[in-house]
């Protein structure tokens, strides 16, 4: 089966959907910008809340926006994933002002098993903060549905 024709909801209305009802990105500012075939697009304003002790942007929410991204790319056809392994790196800290986008680029897109590389980066300095692989289980579509389970990154 193509993958337009698995595609349930246009782009656009999926990242709608992430912006209007994943509680947990809507509590840490982290917003869906971008979303495509290959990509997928989150930004964040770092403010008070999103800061660690020293000052700097809490490297758990570099982890979210990088694995947000990256969820939101894997289930773009309609399929619900969950994430199953990461591994993540944290180059270097991202100040108090400085805004951040994660993009996510799948690797690969299996049956069941998908795997994506993301990288955290300053919006205006274009600074490599983190970069991460994930993957995530990807039930066939109706699968979850059709067994009462439910799930989904991010």
């Amino acid at each position: 089966m193509s993958f337009l024709r698995r595609q349930v909801m246009d782009y656009k209305e999926q990242m709608k959907q992430a912006n209007e009802n994943n509680a947990f990105m809507i509590h840490n500012g982290v917003r869906a910008v971008e979303l495509s075939e290959t990509a997928a697009r989150v930004e964040m304003d770092p403010e008070k809340t999103s800061l660690n002790s020293m000052g700097g942007v809490h490297a758990g929410l570099m982890f979210l926006m990088a694995e947000a991204a990256a969820g939101l790319l894997v289930r773009n056809d309609g399929r619900t994933c969950v994430t199953i392994d990461s591994s993540f790196r944290f180059l270097r800290s991202a100040g108090p002002s400085e805004p951040l986008y994660a993009e996510a680029r799948a690797t690969k897109r299996g049956r069941t098993v998908s795997f994506c590389h993301s990288g955290v980066y300053g919006r205006d300095s274009g600074k490599l903060f983190a970069e991460g692989d994930f993957t995530f289980f990807c039930a066939p579509l109706g699968g979850c549905e059709e067994t009462g389970q439910n799930g989904g990154p991010g």
